[in-house]
């Protein structure tokens, strides 16, 4: 009855009547690569692998967990004032609209209001906390889509230029690069507006992230190329909203520009339906001329609370052919042509006598989750705390060879713009030039090995 009472008094509906699924049991003996998650790993190679429980919680963290997931799949409405419920700009109704079965999202078509895919704002230089500056008018994020009586902030237009990549063996990679616009504004845009393309990321493992130790993060750091192999990855230093303290470690994000699960599910609320909170009590509307205001918390903590331990507890899928020999040499391939330098294969969370789930956990996410300078094929131009315009957070691959099966598309990078594993290599450039000629040098036998290890993930 409390849940009801939250439910109507929020102005919410459409309350999903499922929660995610339940992870297989496993035991003790399994503890070998196929346990991505370390003890938080699903055997489950369905559509519904990303939306897995984590084993080892009980009966009310379990109950827990079955409240997030239902206000993650909650579509929000309007509650009657201008800034109360669902918008009034906004893009999406709900979590899981954009993270569709936990997943990634879909690049844009362009000129229709988007899915999974949104444009990050910002104006030159960073505000008191270091973040990047909100647009006059457009805040942080464009909202194309809104309650009736206002305007949408505008449509995302997207065209694509396609050249081809020739490998060593001859294989054609066709490369489209995307050129961004925003179509119908509905106002002037600033001059000097800097806008980065972004789309929905998986959720599952995110508790495993959030509780890998700073010391196994951090070990990984050589922000001056100290041992001049060409790769200087390093942690973002970004604000934590919720204790107010600069300088947290990024982890979250496509930049790495959130220390934690909260942050962002509390980030995601405001910019993404337009839903304050205790952390972001401001809506995503103020200063602009066609809503003015600001507003107190509109979702209880409870809920945020809810939501972010649902995220926390969603288990890694388990790796698949570990035993094949092709796939055995795949991953050989990986390491050897310098893509582990970055997509690190293992970590240690910290240990937690307070949440044993997640304490203590050997995983395998296939990133170091810091910051590389990618090339201006990649570049965005937009920095976001101590990333540059053209740095990205090494993304995990675990779960990435399940993509197609959950979310039916191999769209890959942060705009999508990338529809195989191999044009996703072929964008690297910068500190992964290196990694990206060794690829195009190998043999095709190689290379297939390398591409089929990558779908074990």
């Amino acid at each position: 009855m409390k849940t009801a009472i939250l439910l109507f008094g929020l102005g919410l509906s459409g309350l999903a009547i499922y929660s995610c699924h339940k992870a297989q049991p496993f035991t003790k003996d399994q503890l070998d690569e196929r346990m991505s998650g370390g003890d938080c790993t699903a055997f489950d190679e369905s559509s519904g692998a990303y939306g897995n429980l984590i084993p080892g919680l009980s009966e009310r963290d379990e109950q827990f967990h079955d409240v997030g997931d239902k206000f993650f799949e909650t579509s929000f409405i309007p509650s009657g004032g201008q800034a109360n419920g669902l918008g009034p700009l906004y893009h999406q109704v709900s979590c899981a609209r954009c993270h569709v079965n936990e997943g990634r999202g879909l690049p844009p078509i362009g000129g229709v209001p988007t899915e999974s895919f949104f444009l990050q704002l910002s104006m030159p230089g960073e505000d008191a906390h270091g973040a990047p500056l909100n647009v006059p008018g457009f805040g942080s994020q464009l909202q194309d889509r809104a309650v009736t009586g206002f305007q949408p902030e505008g449509l995302v237009g997207v065209s694509y230029f396609e050249t081809d990549e020739f490998l060593a063996d001859g294989t054609k990679v066709s490369l489209r690069k995307p050129t961004y616009t925003i179509l119908n504004p509905y106002t002037s845009l600033p001059a000097g507006m800097l806008m980065s393309p972004r789309m929905a990321r998986p959720n599952f493992g995110m508790g495993l992230i959030e509780a890998i130790s700073d010391e196994s993060l951090l070990k990984n750091e050589d922000p001056m190329d100290a041992n001049g192999d060409g790769v200087s990855g390093r942690a973002n230093r970004v604000y934590d909203y919720l204790i107010n303290q600069a300088n947290a470690i990024g982890r979250i994000g496509w930049k790495a520009a959130v220390p934690n699960i909260k942050n962002q599910a509390a980030k995601a609320l405001l910019e993404d339906i337009g839903i304050t909170t205790s952390v972001f009590a401001k809506s995503n509307a103020v200063g602009q001329p066609q809503a003015k205001g600001d507003v107190e918390a509109e979702l209880h903590d409870s809920i945020l609370n809810s939501l972010t331990f649902y995220m926390q507890t969603l288990a890694v899928p388990a790796r698949r052919k570990v035993d094949d020999p092709v796939v055995k040499q795949g991953q050989k391939v990986f390491a050897q042509s310098g893509c582990i330098k970055c997509h690190v294969d293992l970590h240690e969370t910290n240990v937690n006598v307070a949440f044993k789930p997640l304490s203590a956990q050997l995983i395998r996410p296939y990133s170091d989750f810091l910051l590389h300078d990618m090339g201006a094929g990649l570049a965005d131009g937009r920095p976001e705390f101590k990333a540059s315009g053209s740095e990205w957070r090494t993304p995990p691959l675990w779960g990435i060879g399940l993509s197609e099966r959950v979310n039916g598309h191999t769209n890959y990078l942060h705009d999508g713009r990338a529809r195989t594993f191999s044009e996703a290599v072929m964008w690297h450039s910068g500190e992964a030039q290196s990694a990206k000629n060794n690829f195009k040098n190998l043999s095709t036998a190689e290379r297939e090995a390398l591409l089929k290890f990558l779908g074990s993930l």
